[in-house]
């Protein structure tokens, strides 16, 4: 049948659209959760879900602006590979999410691929005590906003680092409170952060505009100079092919750094009713 009217209903809360959903007043519903999918999935009548690509990546920044941790490559690469990313991305993300293999996503024009860090435990314990550091320079903070999955994330987080000796005290706060600390020196040691941008572009992209020498958190400022020369390439070259090979190269740079923590890539997802065929929607 040839549809007649699409009428389109905005929606505050989430457990509203899907209430509707499910009693048939909504032929398709988008901006699921992890929970609405999983029920979808294991009620045939509920029709079928959907998940597209959001074209973003999630990453756990380590503090460029705290003096310990950028002068200890040491302890940057405990962290990383003392972190479980596998089980944070399950646990924050559930079947909307997979680990991430670099800092930008895997479905992004720029993206390159083998910057995903090994899980080792037991090296990242004998990393953390090589260094010497003591107890009170093992202790960090982590500042992420009350929304989404940043809790989760910096729970999670903050477990895995106790589990190699370092520890992380998680603080919560709204998104103008948390913003306001981000942007003071030494306001976080380590801050969740994500890329995205379209998988096709006729503008120059920057996508890494938290990490230049200007940007706006300082937690995420790189101050090398090697790294700086790369990003602002890459921000205003008009070649595709040559800004691909540069993002490339900052991928490289930070994996090789352990400057940047990837976890997750996460999907957004829509559904239709069992009585509608087939839909097809860019969400």
């Amino acid at each position: 049948a040839t549809v007649q009217a699409i009428t389109c209903y905005q929606y505050t809360d989430n457990n509203t659209m899907m209430v509707d959903y499910e009693n048939g007043v909504l032929d398709v519903a988008i901006s699921l959760t992890d929970d609405d999918c999983e029920m979808i999935a294991a009620d045939e009548s509920l029709g079928t879900y959907v998940t597209v690509p959001s074209n973003a990546s999630a990453v756990i920044a380590i503090a460029a602006d705290n003096e310990i941790l950028s002068s200890n490559e040491a302890l940057r690469e405990a962290i990383c590979i003392g972190t479980d990313t596998a089980a944070i991305a399950e646990r924050a993300w559930g079947v909307l999410g997979t680990e991430a293999t670099s800092s930008l996503s895997s479905s992004q024009p720029y993206y390159s691929d083998g910057h995903a860090y090994t899980y080792d435990q037991e090296r990242a314990k004998e990393l953390v005590a090589e260094t010497g550091l003591s107890a009170d320079e093992l202790t960090f903070t982590m500042v992420v906003t009350s929304a989404g999955t940043s809790p989760t994330i910096a729970e999670s987080f903050q477990y895995y680092m106790e589990q190699i000796g370092i520890t992380v005290q998680v603080e919560i706060y709204d998104q103008a409170t948390a913003t306001s600390v981000w942007r003071e020196t030494g306001g976080t040691d380590f801050m969740v952060s994500a890329n995205a941008i379209p998988t096709v572009t006729t503008e120059a992209a920057d996508v890494y505009t938290f990490y230049q020498s200007n940007a706006p958190y300082p937690v995420t400022m790189q101050t090398g100079e090697e790294i700086n020369e790369l990003l602002n390439a890459g921000r205003t070259t008009t070649d595709e092919a040559e800004r691909a090979e540069i993002y490339g190269q900052v991928q490289d740079y930070f994996y090789e750094n352990y400057i940047l923590l990837p976890l997750c890539e996460w999907s957004t997802a829509y559904a239709y009713g069992s009585n509608v065929e087939t839909c097809e929607i860019a969400v």
